[in-house]
């Protein structure tokens, strides 16, 4: 009787499991996804037609987006160009490979605006290199981003390495 039991629910959790895989993978895609990178901006690529952003990090937006500024170390227009072309620098056109961590934060319409990932080109961490490069920062809220250990980027180092530095402020 006991061993029935214990199999009824073992077999319960694991349906309740794939249940939830497959409700995830319907509304929000495929937990991972690869091909040649599109870049948008410092924190978003475009893979096979998915907008996925850098889970953990924040980089100048776009102006017309009105979003955040880099402090005063270079312009905004420089901050957002440098920050955007060191990604596409590295990644552009060429193969990357994203995990879906999560989505992003909810939009006005109650709807997540797109997906979360830690993206790699070839062995390299895209997430963690645009921290380390400087040309990103740590977002101010972190809670809808699922953080791993990222090292904490000092801007004497950015400076010393004459890279530009995308620390972000409010905008």
């Amino acid at each position: 009787m006991l061993d029935a039991v214990v199999k009824l629910l073992t077999t319960l959790a694991l349906g309740a499991i794939l249940g939830a895989a497959a409700v995830w993978r319907l509304h929000y895609g495929p937990l991972y996804v690869s091909g040649p990178a599109k870049v948008i901006d410092g924190d978003n690529i475009e893979i096979a037609g998915m907008n996925i952003r850098l889970a953990g990090i924040d980089a100048p937006e776009l102006p017309e987006r009105n979003g955040k500024e880099c402090r005063k170390l270079l312009s905004r227009t420089e901050c957002i160009e440098r920050s955007a072309y060191a990604l596409h620098w590295r990644v552009g056109g060429e193969h990357v490979r994203c995990w879906i961590t999560g989505s992003s934060a909810l939009s006005a319409e109650g709807e997540f605006d797109r997906p979360l990932g830690v993206c790699f080109h070839g062995e390299t961490e895209l997430n963690a290199w645009m921290l380390q490069e400087c040309h990103a920062g740590l977002p101010d809220d972190k809670a809808h981003h699922i953080c791993r250990y990222y090292p904490v980027v000092d801007e004497r180092t950015c400076k010393q390495q004459d890279a530009p530095v995308a620390r972000l402020e409010a905008g």
